[in-house]
């Protein structure tokens, strides 16, 4: 069996082991898509103050929490019960509450992902809003990175080539964003905008010039599916097409989230770990003579 090294640890965390977390992409959708973000907010405060998980039974707890949040003590006694409801937050029989990690927050909300993402107290804790936003487009730009890297290995025969790189820039329309989240066409772009201005996503416009449009309800009527996307300025007419979206916050792999140890039940993902050759014992020529001696045969 291979031996798993544990990630080095920095000095960083090394002083103050609250200060980062890897947050699974999974729990960052259900949180986007329940719009749980001041809960969340909230659940990631308390992992800061815990020691191990766990929080000693402290009247002050809430006033100390409402005070660094800048939150009224109404918010915080709301958004604590909407973590005991969902069981984010659990109790003992003295009144101590443990905090659940977020590999059995994996498991309450039956959402699970290795990619996750680096959450940093000191940077993201203020606007965790708009980290959590971040991570939305992260996780869709992840996405896209890997169809893009799967077609191209598709078009070179899937030899492995570790000169690719994929763009660090990916399109991602507010239509889409709307779609996969759940919410409006509005709210998407509303959002795209905060991630932007907090400095944790890139957003760049995509603005098409166009001729001059004479009569604009015409236009309009005539092209429905680009109504919405007509901008004017300066008395020049633009068609706008899906922002080019580049997330500036740190991804990590975590280990399997699945329950005692349970392998994914994805027919591609077990047929990749069953026939994928290793190429450190095998020559990649002698790889692909094999594969030139079986299109042989079955001609």
């Amino acid at each position: 069996m291979r031996k798993r090294f544990p990630r080095p640890v920095t000095v960083q965390e090394a002083q103050d082991p609250t200060r980062f977390f890897n947050i699974p992409l999974a729990l960052i959708e259900v949180v986007v898509k329940e719009r749980m973000f001041g809960p969340f907010r909230l659940f990631l405060y308390l992992k800061t103050q815990s020691i191990g998980g766990q929080l000693r039974p402290d009247p002050a707890l809430f006033t100390n929490a409402a005070a660094d949040l800048h939150l009224h003590p109404k918010s915080i006694s709301r958004h604590f019960q909407a973590l005991r409801k969902r069981n984010w937050i659990g109790q003992f029989n003295n009144g101590g509450l443990i905090l659940r990690s977020f590999k059995n927050l994996q498991g309450i909300e039956k959402a699970y992902s290795r990619s996750a993402v680096i959450f940093d107290k000191t940077k993201h804790l203020d606007q965790t809003k708009a980290f959590v936003i971040a991570a939305a487009l992260g996780k869709l730009i992840l996405n896209q990175k890997t169809r893009w890297v799967a077609k191209l290995q598709g078009e070179q025969n899937g030899t492995p080539n570790e000169s690719i790189k994929p763009p660090t820039t990916f399109e991602i329309s507010c239509e889409a964003f709307s779609k996969i989240f759940g919410v409006s066409i509005s709210t998407a772009s509303l959002w795209k905008r905060e991630a932007h201005k907090a400095g944790f996503a890139k957003v760049m416009p995509t603005l098409r010039p166009m001729r001059k449009i004479d009569n604009v309800k015409e236009w309009k009527r005539s092209y429905p599916d680009f109504a919405h996307r007509l901008i004017i300025r300066d008395n020049t007419h633009f068609v706008q097409y899906p922002d080019k979206v580049e997330c500036l916050l740190s991804f990590c792999r975590t280990r399997n989230p699945l329950p005692n140890g349970q392998k994914s039940k994805h027919p591609n993902r077990q047929l990749n770990k069953i026939n994928r050759p290793n190429f450190k014992t095998m020559g990649l020529g002698v790889y692909m003579n094999g594969l030139n001696q079986e299109n042989d045969v079955k001609k």
